[in-house]
């Protein structure tokens, strides 16, 4: 009787302790939810903040406030994988707000239709991308410090990989009251020209748009401007003319600690002024105090470095004075090229080193050995086959850009600031159509890149402008990892759709035979009607087209059935799996003890 009471008894206490348990559970979270706590098990660790970031951010001193417009989780008709890019980047901002230590506030805005919120999207600058229904979707971002602010009109997917960068060089850039001050001369017209009621205008160079996010873009007018001081840097695109008055100012600036990038090209393919005439570099002798001998009368040839272009009867040919530059021709010991993969120099010249005291050379890119010099007019008038014909390697690499830094003055005394000249012996390399596409997302233009010119010379700029932190922020790997189980559903989706397609296609090629046969018939008699069993077979054939285009789009909604109900399940195993394993063990604790 006893023995019986004991076993009775000793049930509740096995309840007891599951729920003793659950409270234990309940009053932990409760203590550590105020304790950010963040593990990130992920390849690369793309939901993580770069250590470059993280040192800007360190030096963070006025507070950032980012208001991230999204309404992507609250319309309807928005596509899965915007709701997941919108998410994403949430939770990259989170990560800032995070470890800025109240540095970094972050608010979230969602913009209803026609609503306060979303007139001061417009205000902001933000640009809605129109759905079915009239809605607009917003992914944008405004930063604001002080009176100061910047905005992401749209983030584009298609960029994904450099949201960071975009993120740190907005809040980095806001530490400052102005931004850096960048003098251009140029004897090429990348500054674009207005329209005009003569006809259309032309926009600028597409680089331009890329260093105005950035830095405060001066034309430099060599007659008006008396002093390069208020400059932080200065860029000479395919300088034509230098009297004697600006280069003495330029060498006073680069004495002063100034920074100075200059582009030369002995046959500039885009120069439609010099309708690509043999170019005189006006600063050679400044150069050769420098150390830097150009010879404007040698261009590169690399059978190595060739690059695939349409040739003079529109035949796509492999040409060697058309340099495309891989990781084997890039330094991969300096910051600005160890991270590019690939840049392309359209008839590139070279340059000979001669170091001088004080001063220290890093040759950024260079050809491979199987390279030669010629003529530029040479490569202008003699065509593919006639360079491929003469061509003989010198076995050695030619330098096709160089970095020179340290003290520029030639006196002993200490100097505050170093100098730094970056020289680089092409100039159609920042021409847009040799790097980007301009592509219609959504409604409004966006730039997809190619290869890494543009990357190279924001690099070359942000060292010279003192930024060279940006450049250590990695490209953040794809986030997209799917289920197995989904892929596997769309491949069999996919090959369904594969099979009903190709038995259309099958329907409409023998049904197009048929009228063709029928159209060389009625070609010798003008009278000549289809017949009743022609015309049903051509309805017969309509019929079993709507019908497979039913089924295709029954297929697709089974597609998109199948993988929501494969979401709910996962994300009901993931809050329920940790609670249902507690109460298991709890359980059989429970039983254990009953039973003894």
């Amino acid at each position: 009787m006893n023995k019986t009471t004991k076993k009775a008894g000793s049930f509740p206490k096995g309840l007891l302790y599951l729920f003793l348990l659950g409270a234990v559970l309940i009053l932990f979270n409760l203590l550590i939810s105020d304790i950010s706590l963040r593990i990130d098990a992920t390849e690369n660790n793309i939901y993580s903040l770069s250590p470059a970031t993280k040192k800007i951010l360190d030096k963070t001193k006025n507070e950032v406030t980012l208001k991230y417009f999204s309404n992507a989780d609250v319309l309807t008709n928005v596509p899965g994988e915007f709701k997941a890019y919108s998410k994403r980047i949430y939770d990259l901002l989170k990560e800032y707000a995070a470890y800025g230590d109240n540095k970094i506030k972050l608010q979230i805005i969602r913009p209803g239709t026609d609503s306060e919120e979303e007139d001061k999207a417009v205000t902001y600058g933000l640009q809605g991308v129109e759905l079915q229904g009239g809605q607009n979707l917003y992914i944008g971002l405004v930063a604001i410090s002080f009176e100061r602010e910047e905005v992401i009109p749209f983030f584009n997917p298609s960029n994904e990989s450099k949201i960071e960068y975009e993120l740190t060089r907005i809040i980095s850039d806001l530490q400052s009251e102005k931004r850096p001050e960048t003098g251009i001369l140029s004897s090429i017209n990348i500054f674009g020209n207005p329209a005009s009621y003569t006809g259309r205008g032309t926009p600028p160079w597409y680089f331009l748009e890329a260093l105005k996010k950035q830095y405060n873009i001066k034309e430099i007018d060599p007659e008006k401007t008396d002093s390069f001081n208020s400059f932080n840097a200065i860029i000479l695109f395919q300088p034509k003319k230098a009297d004697t008055k600006f280069i003495k100012k330029i060498e006073d600036f680069v004495k002063k600690g100034g920074r100075l990038a200059v582009i030369s090209d002995p046959l500039a393919v885009v120069d439609s002024q010099g309708r690509m005439a043999p170019y005189s570099f006006p600063m050679k002798s400044l150069f050769k105090k420098w150390g830097i001998i150009i010879d404007d009368n040698q261009a590169v040839i690399d059978i190595n470095a060739a690059t695939r272009i349409m040739g003079r009867n529109n035949k796509p040919e492999l040409n060697p004075a058309w340099l495309s530059i891989d990781k084997n021709g890039m330094n991969s010991e300096n910051i600005i090229t160890s991270d590019l993969e690939s840049i392309l120099l359209p008839i590139a010249g070279t340059f000979k080193i001669e170091e001088k005291k004080d001063l220290d050379y890093e040759i950024l890119i260079s050809s491979s050995k199987k390279s030669s010099l010629k003529d530029p007019s040479f490569l202008q008038f003699g065509g593919i086959e006639a360079i491929k014909r003469n061509f003989t390697p010198d076995n050695k690499k030619y330098p096709l850009a160089v970095k020179i830094s340290g003290n520029f003055s030639g006196k002993k005394e200490n100097i505050q600031k170093k100098g730094v000249v970056v020289y680089i012996s092409d100039a159609d390399f920042l021409f847009d159509q040799f790097y980007m596409q301009r592509q219609n997302f959504l409604g409004f233009e966006m730039a997809s890149l190619f290869n890494d010119n543009l990357v190279f010379f924001q690099n070359c700029m942000e060292i010279l402008c003192g930024q060279s932190e940006l450049i250590d922020i990695r490209s953040r790997s794809t986030t997209l990892r799917p289920f197995t189980k989904v892929k596997e559903l769309e491949n069999i989706a996919k090959a369904r759709w594969l099979e009903t397609e190709k038995s259309l296609a099958q329907k409409a090629a023998e049904t197009t035979e048929k009228i063709k046969a029928l159209e060389k018939q009625r070609a010798g008699s003008h009278n000549l009607v289809l017949s009743r069993e022609q015309e049903d077979e051509i309805k017969k054939f309509r019929l079993e087209k709507e019908k497979i285009n039913e089924e295709l789009k029954k297929v697709r909604r089974k597609l998109k059935a199948d993988i929501e109900s494969l979401g709910i399940k996962i994300k009901m195993l993931n809050i329920l799996l940790i609670p249902s394993i507690i109460a298991i063990i709890g359980i059989i604790t429970g039983l254990r003890r009953r039973n003894k």
